[in-house]
């Protein structure tokens, strides 16, 4: 069994200080298998790159988690295809698209049988082998080649929330399977309460929150409450109908739709469903955007360069930070439909508005602009 030395960043998180310990735990037993196996054990390195969080004196450092291929004979490990338990392919780490219609492929003993598990090998060469995890020790002539791939698989699931220990924290067993229905309901409401979806891999947010999964998931297993009403119920069907519609897309999007092919979700696939809530959501704005510029296109509306009062109904709100602080972007679009923009320094919130969503306001036209194909006004020294 040959290994490479060289280490890469496979994971990073923004962590503050006092959680650095948790992922130290989390790593600690998949080094003793590395240990054990005579792989190269994974490094945690906390760097000085860190984000202030917003509206408190604490830093979120950059934790880099680092490690070596893993090579068995010759042939490095650059992914896994594994079969859910409702029969659909699901691909982790670098695997082309096409491999997930030849799931039960192994190009070592040529059957095509029913397989859990096959890895995708590839040469100094380039060339790729699919193989099944029961021919490996076959086709490598090596001892335990299957605990090597489970242990490539097992790094690439770590995750570890910042904010673990709040009231959504829990113990005991790990519920393996859930009802597919009654997850994508619970995250609809989650969304729906927390008026946003936070994403596991959302490192770069300077807002300490709990990811949408996990808090979805404690209170699936009875960890926390949260109302599910019918309308959450409802969208969730529909979350389903989509999904199961991505049947033969690639990435992404072939992943939810494996992941909600049946009724029950594997553990394995829960971050994946949570998201799809989000996706459809995302799905079904762009498709509403679209009937709108369609049908009402944006213009221009103000003079450039000209001081005026506005009656704006705010849509979109981000924060960002770059060397000089905080930036937000608040957009809008007036009585007509027409879309503004509003580059503010710092932390902005969104404006109150009145029963209809308008708030009016008094902004000078800095500019007329377009944004991905659509007309937009520039407005700044923006006061409600």
């Amino acid at each position: 069994m040959g290994m490479e030395t060289t280490l890469n960043t496979f994971k990073s998180f923004y962590l503050l200080p006092e959680y650095v310990g948790r992922l130290e735990s989390r790593i600690a037993p998949l080094n003793k298998r590395a240990d054990k196996l005579g792989l190269t054990r994974i490094q945690m390195v906390v760097t000085d790159d860190y984000i202030q969080v917003i509206d408190s004196q604490a830093k979120k450092f950059r934790v880099n988690l680092l490690s070596a291929p893993v090579v068995i004979s010759g042939w490095r490990v650059v992914g896994v295809i594994s079969i859910l338990d409702n029969g659909e392919a699901l691909l982790t780490g670098n695997v082309p698209e096409e491999y997930r219609n030849h799931a039960n492929t192994c190009d070592h003993c040529g059957q095509n049988r029913a397989r859990k598990v096959t890895v995708l090998l590839q040469d100094g060469e380039g060339n790729l082998k699919q193989v099944g995890r029961a021919c490996l020790k076959d086709f490598t002539d090596t001892t335990n080649p299957e605990k090597l791939a489970d242990w490539y698989q097992d790094i690439l699931e770590i995750e570890i929330e910042d904010d673990e220990g709040s009231e959504f924290e829990g113990g005991g067993t790990r519920v393996t399977h859930f009802d597919t229905l009654r997850v994508l309901a619970v995250a609809a409401a989650v969304i729906r309460i927390d008026s946003r979806y936070v994403p596991t891999s959302a490192v770069n947010d300077s807002v300490p929150s709990i990811s949408t999964a996990y808090k979805v998931r404690s209170i699936v297993e009875g960890k926390g409450t949260f109302e599910v009403t019918e309308e959450d119920s409802s969208k969730a069907s529909r979350v389903i109908v989509w999904g199961r519609g991505k049947t033969g897309e690639s990435g992404y999007l072939g992943n939810v739709a494996a992941a909600l092919a049946g009724p029950v979700l594997e553990y394995r696939t829960f971050g994946i469903a949570v998201s799809a809530v989000a996706a459809y959501y995302r799905s079904e704005r762009e498709a509403a955007d679209d009937i709108r510029r369609a049908e009402n296109p944006s213009v221009h509306f103000g003079t450039v360069g000209r001081r005026e009062s506005f009656r704006l109904k705010p849509v979109f709100r981000t924060v960002t930070e770059n060397d000089y602080g905080y930036k937000t972007v608040l957009a809008f679009v007036d009585t007509a439909g027409n879309r503004a923009t509003w580059f503010a320094s710092g932390i902005v919130d969104s404006p109150e508005v009145d029963s209809e969503g308008f708030a009016t306001c008094k902004a000078t036209v800095k500019s007329h602009g377009e944004y991905k194909g659509e007309l937009q006004t520039i407005i700044s020294r923006v006061k409600f």
